[in-house]
């Protein structure tokens, strides 16, 4: 049950600052949210929380937004846990892996925030199947390799991509012309190459309005159909 859950996941220093077990309700717990009786939504940010992200967490099946940015936790983060939740909040942490992504193609996430923490290793390429998915940044990471062309999919639903400041190489996928509805792309600080002509046509990009490319090795010059009917959106 729930409050069995959040024993659990609240042991040793995670709950320094909490008013967790407190005699009350779970629902009535500092950062907790219910819908119902069932835990829908958790906030625990900047409250020194440390040690790895407990697996119980997987037992709140109604769990939506999960949000825990500007703590210490470190180590995995499950992708099991996308099956259910719909938005994830951990920038400004020490997560370094994401694991069992074989298992997130059936995901409801829409945000997946991971800025900032000590992610390393490529991008997975299970992102793609994420049909949901709106919102991703994993800027700031140590992530490296190429973009993966599967993370523009068929069904590509993205409208924010923030990949800035990692040690990403390769080129940029064509496949991102997949996403029609990209608004920001962002790939600042990075070592991608390639020409940059040819991977943006912007009939096939209406909604972009955001695009940082800076500070890498791309070659050739911004054509001046990318700014046809921008009306000066792109930045």
């Amino acid at each position: 049950n729930n409050n069995s859950t959040m024993t659990k996941c609240t042991d040793g220093k995670n709950r320094s600052q909490i008013p967790f077990l407190s005699g009350r309700e779970e629902c009535d717990w500092h950062g907790i949210r219910c819908s119902g009786n069932k835990i829908a939504r958790i906030f625990i940010s900047e409250n020194n929380l440390t040690g790895i992200l407990p697996t119980e967490l997987l037992h709140l099946s109604e769990l939506k937004d999960l949000v825990l940015f500007g703590n210490s936790l470190s180590g995995p983060l499950p992708a099991s846990l996308f099956a259910t939740v719909t938005t994830i909040k951990t920038t400004h942490n020490g997560f370094q892996t994401i694991t069992n992504t074989e298992r997130s193609s059936l995901s409801k996430l829409a945000s997946l925030y991971l800025n900032r923490n000590s992610f390393t290793g490529t991008i997975p390429h299970s992102l793609g199947l994420l049909t949901k998915l709106r919102k991703v940044s994993l800027a700031r990471n140590e992530l490296n390799g190429p973009i993966p062309p599967d993370l523009f999919g068929n069904a590509c639903s993205l409208t924010n991509l923030n990949l800035r400041e990692n040690n990403l190489s390769g080129s940029i996928p064509t496949t991102i012309q997949n996403c029609n509805d990209l608004k920001e792309f962002n790939i600042q600080n990075n070592s991608i190459g390639g020409n940059i002509a040819p991977f943006v046509p912007l009939s096939l990009m209406p909604n972009l309005e955001f695009l940082q490319v800076g500070h890498n090795e791309l070659t050739g010059t911004i054509p001046k159909e990318m700014f046809v009917g921008t009306e000066g959106k792109l930045a």
